[in-house]
């Protein structure tokens, strides 16, 4: 399995102002739908979506409403195991 490596990007400005989490060190297997569906149901959430850095490596990013949802997000899903199907 892989892990999820959650870190929250800094906003700067009052704290209800959307909120984007990065994503690091994914399994080169999973796909957009199944990286949005492990987030579509955290609170606030509003999008997911997969990119390539600039090393050839998976990252995602997630938007929340607002840093509060996404400080949830970030301490529930750090570290998370993600077992591919």
């Amino acid at each position: 399995c892989a892990l999820l490596v959650v870190r929250a990007h800094l906003t700067h400005g009052h704290r209800h102002q959307p909120q984007t989490l990065f994503v690091s060190n994914l399994p080169s297997e999973i796909d957009e739908a199944t990286f949005v569906n492990v987030f579509a149901g955290c609170d606030g959430f509003v999008a997911a979506r997969l990119r390539v850095d600039r090393r050839d490596n998976l990252v995602g990013f997630v938007d929340f409403i607002d840093a509060e949802n996404a400080a949830r997000a970030s301490e529930q899903f750090n570290n998370f195991a993600f077992l591919p199907s």
